[in-house]
């Protein structure tokens, strides 16, 4: 029964690394000057339109590519996904407005893009480290100190 047993798992873990070996042959992407010039139309339209309700199938049609190999020529382009760029470009603009602007946290969220306060919260916390609240009070100390 034992040998049985060493023989299959031998088997199992010579099959689970070949399939390993082709995933990651299959996943390769090469990025080319076509593909470069419609990542970075993309880019340019994410930097104009974050606040909008968007989406990788939506980005990916309007370069005429499918919503997958658009995904990932993104993340070997730019080492992030679709989602996280955008939302980095959210967090940065509603950062800027915790500085500049009187409005309420909420009011900055919405007006940033997320659709939900919890959402807002998690990934502003997630990329600068800190609560909203928390960062519009450190700004104000520093403005008040007189350093920016």
């Amino acid at each position: 029964i034992l040998g049985t047993a060493f023989l299959m798992r031998k088997r199992y873990m010579s099959l689970y690394f070949e399939l390993e070996s082709l995933k990651a042959k299959k996943s390769k992407v090469s990025v080319t000057d076509d593909t470069v010039k419609k990542i970075e139309s993309v880019i340019a339209y994410l930097k104009e339109n974050f606040k909008e309700e968007l989406s990788r199938e939506g980005l990916a049609a309007k370069v005429d590519m499918h919503y997958d190999y658009f995904g990932k020529l993104f993340k070997v382009y730019t080492g992030k996904k679709i989602n996280d760029y955008i939302n980095e470009l959210r967090v940065q603009y509603a950062a800027e407005l915790l500085i500049i602007n009187k409005m309420s946290v909420t009011e900055i969220a919405f007006d940033s893009g997320f659709e939900s306060l919890s959402t807002f919260y998690r990934i502003f916390q997630k990329l600068l480290g800190v609560s909203p609240k928390h960062y519009k009070e450190i700004q104000d100390k520093t403005d008040d100190k007189g350093m920016v």
